[in-house]
């Protein structure tokens, strides 16, 4: 259960920086 909820979390902040960075550029 931690190691899916983790996994959610980070998946997210990975498309969340990768769309804020390729934005800006």
């Amino acid at each position: 259960m931690k190691t899916i909820s983790h996994n959610s979390t980070t998946s997210s902040v990975s498309v969340t920086a990768a769309s804020g960075n390729d934005q800006p550029q």
